[in-house]
């Protein structure tokens, strides 16, 4: 008997999938020894009768160039194509590697395309690497999204993935842009730290509104309980709220950012990384941008001083680092 595992039950893949089952065993002796023997594994080998392929947007052809920031200084691909032989190319484009620290490495690339893709097909199928066969990504080295070492690629996961993600659907025109970056927030001192990711505004599709205060595409992270937080360090959620009339108007509103402040007891170093600070979520068929992020601190004795999509403060008593983030695009042409 196995627990805990994440195959699939071969009766439902036949049922579902043209597969068969060929060969399935105790694996004997794989286990460690010890006092606490961790038992014996499995064998299980499934063979596809058909190729695992998905056929992706047939129909779009002659899409239009497009343009979208991947960093403060530079963009991710130009256009989707359509090739006669059925191919797609895509992410074309794309500009020479980031000087700071906005780049991906490819598999980061390959992963976000995949996502895109999967989220296209219409149908509930396994995840799988047929998912690409259709396209073929440019991705020159030395470029944001196939960076040479020893290139920075910190932003990479976090941030340059959005980006991907948020060109292909404007390729598309399906969605509206979502707030395309995940806000990343780090603080503290010697004694504590801490990195938190901010939710945002979702772009809005033809027939439903985005979501408002919510983490998009491949971010998907909890923050902290207020009431822990300022347990455990010393800081003050001074504000945490739905940032109203930030999604871009439409037939389909898109959703609505967030407005984060906290307030510091004690001396830190407090670092932003984000997008979507200089450009806007875009809108889709008509609807409106949604409004840019805002990164600022209100020092204690009521100065602000304005901080860039990726920047670093030093925090003192009384001080309080505040971060608006994107709204979602709208959909469709306001009625």
């Amino acid at each position: 008997h196995m627990t805990n595992t994440r195959m699939t039950d071969p009766e439902v893949l036949e049922l579902r999938y043209p597969v068969r089952q060929e060969h399935f065993s105790i694996r004997h002796g794989s286990g460690g020894g010890g006092k606490w023997h961790g038992g014996d594994g499995a064998i299980r080998r499934i063979r596809f009768l058909e190729p695992m392929t998905a056929v992706i947007v047939a129909s779009r052809r002659n899409v239009a160039p497009f343009g979208l920031a991947g960093g403060e200084d530079g963009a991710v691909g130009r256009q989707w194509v359509e090739r006669a032989d059925g191919t797609h190319e895509i992410l074309t484009g794309t500009s020479p590697q980031h000087a700071g620290n906005y780049n991906a490495p490819f598999a980061v690339c390959q992963a976000a395309v995949l996502y895109v893709l999967r989220t296209l097909v219409g149908a509930d199928i396994p995840l799988n690497e047929g998912c690409l066969k259709p396209v073929r990504i440019v991705a020159p080295e030395g470029s944001m999204i196939r960076p040479a070492y020893p290139a920075a690629v910190i932003a990479g996961n976090t941030e340059v993935s959005q980006s991907i993600t948020e060109a292909l659907y404007r390729a598309l025109g399906v969605i509206a842009g979502s707030q395309g970056t995940m806000n990343n927030f780090v603080w503290g001192n010697a004694r504590v730290q801490n990195y938190e990711t901010i939710c945002g505004g979702a772009g809005a599709g033809p027939n439903f509104d985005g979501a408002s205060a919510v983490h998009v595409h491949m971010t998907n992270t909890r923050m902290t309980d207020p009431e822990v937080l300022e347990v455990r360090f010393p800081v003050i959620n001074e504000r945490f709220a739905i940032r109203r009339g930030s999604g871009g108007a439409g037939q389909q509103r898109g959703g609505d950012g967030v407005i984060r402040a906290l307030r510091f007891l004690e001396p830190m170093t407090a670092t932003i990384l984000s997008l979507n600070r200089r450009t806007h979520p875009h809108g889709a068929a008509g609807g409106a941008d949604g409004a840019s992020g805002h990164n600022y601190v209100r020092r204690a004795d009521g100065r602000i001083e304005e901080l860039k999509g990726n920047d670093l403060a030093e925090m003192q008593p009384g001080d309080t680092f505040v971060i608006e983030t994107p709204g979602g695009g709208g959909y469709g042409r306001p009625g």
